[in-house]
C-alpha cells in the first residue's frame, strides 16, 4: 500500500507537469483556432446579407475573420498492441493522462468529479490550452462541431489497455511512473450527449478504430448569403448616363440556392419583378428625378428566405462652381446673412447661418436633406431645424496676422433642379472683450395690437450674446423682466412696465386662425402691465429673431454680431403668427402656420395654398360652387358656378288688372328654374273730363298758360296763351287796313 501511496503521487505530479508545460507550448506557438474559410476571398468583394434575413437600408460590409497563423496538429500516436483487459500494466495508466493531454480542445469541460489541481488551470476566456484528463478528449475548436456520423464507443469503467506512448508534451518532463490506480480517461464516464468525444484511450483499437489527433477538423458550415454590388444611395447622371442600371444579384454558400428581385417605384407604390439577363446579371431603366426600392429575396428549399433591400435615386447632376444653375427652375436659397456683401469683415469666432430654401416656381419649402453646406470645403452639418435648418460655422484665428478667409457654398436641390450658392467671408480675429460693433434691439407686440414698443442701439464686445444685450435695453427702458437662465437655457417669463399693454387687442384674422388652429385659450390672463407667457391663449410667450430668421438656440447661446437686429417679439400661437414656428421646436396645434405674420406694427401675408375641397354642381334650377381651403391656415372661401343653360318654362303666378287710374301686370314665373318676368297692362281707356287746376296770366312779354287736369285718371294738359304786349286784340284792324289774326279780310 505504501508503494502504490508513493506511486500516486508520482502521477499527480506528472500530471501537473504536463499541464503546465502544454499551457507553454500553446502560449508560445499560438492558440489553435478556427481554420480560415475557403470562400473569404470571394465573400470579401460581395455584399453579404444578414443572418437574421431582415432587410436594410445600408450597403452590406462582407464579414471580417481574424487572421491566425495555423498551428501544426499534434503526432499521430502508435497504434497500440491487443492486451488483456483484466490486468493493465502498471505502466501503461500513468501514460493514459499524457495523451488525454494532448488532445486539442476549444474549451475544457470539468466533470463532477474532477480533481481540484485540474480547475486551477482552466484557461482564460478566448485562449486555447490543453485538457485536463476529466476533460472530454477530440473536441474539434471550430464552433459548433459536426458529430461524428460513427456512434462512439462508451468507456469502460475499468481501464483499458492502451500502452502507445505519446510524445511528451516537454522535453523536459520525467519518464511516468507504474502505478495500480486507474488515471486519465480511464475513470471518466465520457460524454453522452451524442457528441463525438474524439480517441479514447481507454477503448482497445479492436473493438473501434481511433482516429487519432491529426485527423482534419470537422469542416466549417459556410454562411449562405446575398451576394450584389446593387448600390444604395443616389446615381447621379454622370454616374449613369443612358439611365440603365447594371447590377448582379446571386446567392452563395449552396448549390440549390435562387434569387428573385423585385422593384418599386416610391411614386407609384407598385412592386414590379425584374428578370435577369442570366441567373446572375439584371439590368433596369431608371427614370430621372424618381426614388426606388430594390429587394432581393433569396430562397433555399426548406430554409426561411432571405433578403435585402437597396434604396436607389437617380438625380440629375448636382449644380457647383462651374455650373452654378442646373435644370429648368433651380430651387430659390435665401439666408440670414444674405445682407453681407461678398468679402464682408466679420468678427466674432461663430455665426450660426439659417438657410431656407423653396422650389422654383411653386415656392415650397425644400428640406435639410436636400442641402449641403460647406466652409472652406469642409461639411457642415446642421445645428437643429428642419425647414430652416440652422448651422454652426466656426472660424479658426488665422496663424498669422488678425484676417483670414471663409469661403461658404451651399448646394440645394428639387427633383432634377438644383442651385450653388457661395459667398466669402473675412474673419477678423478680435481678444475677449475688444470692442465689436453695434446691434439694434426692439421689442415687438403687434399680435396685441401694440406694435413696436420700443427699440435701441447697443453697443457691444466681442463675446456679448443677446441676453446680454436685452438685459440692458430692458433696465435702460424701464422694463422688469423675469426669466430663467441655466446653462444652455434662456427663457423670457414675463415683460413688465405701467401701462405697457393699454388698449391692447388681438386682431380679428388672427385671433380667426388661433381658433381654426384649435389653440386652447386663456382670455381672461392678461392685464395692462405685463405681457408674458400663457397671456390670451396657452400658446403664448415671448420668442427672438436675429436680421429675421429665428435662431435654434437659446439667447446666451447666440453671440451677436456688428449690425445684427435683435427683435424680442410675443406670440400668441407658439411662433406661427410671427413666422418662428420652426424654431420653437413645438407641433402643438392642427395647423402648419397662418399664411401670415403680425411683425414690425403690421401685418404681412406670405400667400395661401389654396386646395379644391368642397363642390357642388350647379343646375338648371340651382347655382352650384367650389369650395377652397388652405392647406396650411386653413382659411377657405367659395368660388360661385351659374345655373345651366335652359329654355324657360313660364307659368302664370301673379296678376294684377289695371283699371281707368292704374296700371296693372301679369307675373310669370319659370318652371325649372323659378325665375320671374313681369308683363305690364295699360290703364283702361276712358273719356277725360278736364277741369283748369292752373293758369298762369301771359304779359307783353311772355306767354302764360291754362292747366287742365282730367279727373277721371289725373292726367294733365297745358293751353298756352301767347304774350300781350304789341299786340292788336283779336279780330281788330291793323293800321294798314289788312286782315285780322283769324286771316279774314276786311268788308
Amino acid at each position: 500500500m505504501k508503494r502504490r501511496s508513493t506511486i500516486n503521487r508520482i502521477l499527480c505530479a506528472v500530471i501537473i507537469l504536463a499541464l503546465l508545460s502544454g499551457i507553454v507550448l500553446m502560449a508560445v506557438g499560438g492558440s489553435k483556432l478556427e481554420p480560415e474559410d475557403p470562400l473569404r476571398d470571394t465573400a470579401d468583394e460581395l455584399l453579404a446579407e444578414p443572418q437574421d434575413g431582415g432587410s436594410t437600408s445600408q450597403r452590406e460590409q462582407p464579414l471580417e475573420e481574424p487572421e491566425v497563423p495555423p498551428e501544426e496538429p499534434p503526432e499521430e500516436p502508435e497504434e497500440p498492441p491487443e492486451e488483456e483487459p483484466e490486468e493493465p500494466p502498471e505502466d501503461e495508466a500513468e501514460e493514459e493522462p499524457e495523451n488525454a493531454a494532448e488532445e486539442p480542445s476549444e474549451a475544457p469541460s470539468q466533470e463532477p468529479d474532477a480533481a481540484p489541481q485540474e480547475t486551477e488551470n482552466e484557461p482564460e476566456p478566448g485562449e486555447t490550452a490543453s485538457p485536463s484528463p476529466s476533460e472530454e478528449p477530440g473536441e474539434n475548436p471550430t464552433p459548433p462541431p459536426k458529430p461524428n456520423p460513427e456512434p462512439s464507443p462508451s468507456p469502460s469503467p475499468s481501464p483499458s489497455p492502451s500502452p502507445s506512448p505519446s510524445p511528451s508534451p516537454s522535453p523536459d518532463q520525467p519518464d511516468p511512473q507504474p502505478s495500480d490506480q486507474p488515471g486519465g480517461n480511464g475513470d471518466d464516464p465520457g460524454p453522452d450527449n451524442g457528441d463525438d468525444p474524439g480517441p479514447n484511450p481507454a477503448v482497445s483499437p479492436s473493438d473501434e478504430p481511433e482516429p487519432g489527433p491529426t485527423e482534419s477538423p470537422a469542416p466549417v458550415e459556410t454562411e449562405v448569403k446575398i451576394a450584389t454590388n446593387l448600390p444604395n444611395g443616389i446615381v447621379t447622371q454622370t454616374e449613369l448616363p443612358d439611365g440603365k442600371l447594371r447590377f448582379y444579384a446571386y446567392g452563395v454558400g449552396a448549390d440549390d440556392l435562387s434569387v428573385r428581385v423585385q422593384v418599386r417605384k416610391t411614386s407609384e407604390r407598385r412592386n414590379a419583378t425584374i428578370y435577369g439577363i442570366d441567373d446572375k446579371n439584371y439590368s433596369y431603366t431608371l427614370e430621372l428625378g424618381e426614388s426606388y426600392q430594390f429587394t432581393i429575396y433569396l430562397y433555399q428549399p426548406g430554409h426561411e428566405t432571405k433578403y435585402v433591400t437597396r434604396y436607389v435615386t437617380y438625380q440629375a447632376d448636382r449644380a457647383d462652381e462651374e455650373h452654378p444653375e442646373v435644370g429648368d427652375y433651380p430651387p430659390f436659397i435665401t439666408t440670414n446673412i444674405d445682407h453681407y456683401a461678398d468679402g464682408a469683415e466679420i468678427e466674432g469666432d461663430n455665426l450660426a447661418m439659417i438657410v431656407t430654401v423653396r422650389s422654383n416656381p411653386d415656392y415650397q419649402i425644400v428640406t435639410a436633406d436636400s442641402i449641403t453646406v460647406k466652409l472652406n470645403g469642409v461639411n457642415v452639418e446642421k445645428h437643429g431645424g428642419d425647414a430652416n435648418p440652422e448651422y454652426d460655422l466656426f472660424f479658426e484665428p488665422p496663424n498669422v496676422g488678425d484676417y483670414r478667409d471663409y469661403k461658404i457654398e451651399i448646394v440645394a436641390w428639387y427633383g432634377n433642379n438644383s442651385r450653388y450658392w457661395c459667398k466669402t467671408l473675412r474673419y477678423h480675429a478680435l481678444a475677449e472683450g475688444d470692442e465689436a460693433g453695434t446691434v439694434t434691439i426692439v421689442l415687438d407686440a403687434t399680435t396685441v395690437g401694440l406694435g413696436i414698443l420700443d427699440e435701441g442701439e447697443y453697443s457691444i464686445v466681442k463675446g456679448d450674446t443677446a441676453a446680454d444685450v436685452l438685459l440692458r435695453f430692458m433696465e435702460d427702458y424701464g422694463y422688469e423682466i423675469s426669466y430663467e437662465s441655466a446653462g444652455a437655457n434662456f427663457y423670457i417669463r414675463r415683460i413688465s412696465r405701467s401701462d405697457m399693454c393699454y388698449g391692447a387687442e388681438v386682431p380679428p384674422e388672427l385671433w380667426e386662425a388661433i381658433l381654426r388652429d384649435g389653440i386652447n385659450l386663456n382670455e381672461g390672463q392678461h392685464d395692462r402691465d405685463s405681457l408674458g407667457e400663457f397671456d390670451y391663449t396657452m400658446g403664448a410667450g415671448w420668442m427672438y429673431a436675429v436680421n429675421g430668421s429665428y435662431p435654434g438656440r437659446s439667447m446666451n447661446r447666440y453671440e451677436v454680431k456688428d449690425g445684427n437686429t435683435i427683435c424680442v417679439r410675443f406670440s400668441l400661437a407658439y411662433g406661427k403668427d410671427i413666422g418662428g414656428f420652426d424654431a420653437s421646436g413645438g407641433n402643438m396645434g392642427a395647423l402648419s402656420g397662418y399664411c401670415g405674420i403680425w411683425i414690425n406694427g403690421w401685418y404681412q401675408e406670405t400667400g395661401h395654398d389654396y386646395e379644391e375641397t368642397g363642390r357642388q354642381e350647379p343646375t338648371e334650377a340651382e347655382e352650384g360652387y367650389i369650395e377652397y381651403t388652405c392647406s396650411v391656415c386653413g382659411a377657405s372661401y367659395r368660388e360661385t358656378l351659374p345655373a345651366t343653360a335652359h329654355e324657360h318654362v313660364y307659368e302664370e303666378t301673379d296678376r294684377k288688372e289695371p283699371t281707368e287710374t292704374e296700371e296693372g301686370y301679369v307675373e310669370y314665373t319659370c318652371s325649372v328654374c323659378g325665375e320671374t318676368t313681369r308683363e305690364t297692362l295699360p290703364a283702361l281707356p276712358h273719356e277725360h273730363t278736364y277741369e283748369e287746376t292752373d293758369r298762369q296770366e301771359p304779359t307783353e312779354t311772355e306767354e302764360g298758360y291754362i292747366e287742365f287736369t282730367c279727373s277721371v285718371c289725373g292726367e294733365t294738359r297745358r293751353e298756352t296763351l301767347p304774350p300781350t304786349g304789341g299786340e292788336d286784340e283779336p279780330g281788330e284792324e291793323d293800321e294798314t287796313g289788312g286782315a285780322d289774326e283769324s286771316g279774314n279780310e276786311d268788308g
